[in-house]
């Protein structure tokens, strides 16, 4: 069973993200959370903006992703100082 589990880990990681118990409790969180603000919109009259298309990180680092991060919080800052 040892073997088993250890190559099923290993296929797990080969493919990317692993969905855990813990990460679908977050992501449920997340949603509610989303539904709450677009609720508290509505009744305050307000629009509810556009979701952001979510990124592609498939095939980069996380130093890669990371990066990225940076790098489009910085656009977002130096656009929002101008």
């Amino acid at each position: 069973m040892k073997a088993i589990d250890r190559r099923l880990r290993k296929l797990e990681v080969a493919t990317g993200i692993v969905e855990t118990e813990e990460s679908r409790r977050d992501r449920a969180l997340a949603e509610e959370l989303r539904r709450r603000r677009d609720a508290w919109l509505t009744r305050e009259g307000l629009p509810i903006p556009p979701e952001p298309e979510p990124e592609d990180f498939s095939g980069m680092t996380l130093a890669e992703i990371l990066i990225t991060g940076r790098r489009r919080a910085l656009q977002r800052q130096q656009t929002g100082s101008e």
